[in-house]
């Protein structure tokens, strides 16, 4: 039950991650910051 409730934390977090990188991305394109997005997005799969 433990690893099921870790597994089911780590699938929302990934589809909330995967949300706000959807909602944010039109933005990072629009101010030109695709690096910064990179980075971001490096960082969290890193943890």
């Amino acid at each position: 039950m433990k690893v099921l409730n870790s597994f089911f934390k780590i699938g929302v977090v990934s589809n909330l991650v995967v949300f706000l990188a959807m909602m944010l991305l039109p933005a990072f394109i629009i101010t030109d910051q695709l690096d910064v997005f990179e980075r971001i997005i490096f960082y969290i799969f890193k943890k």
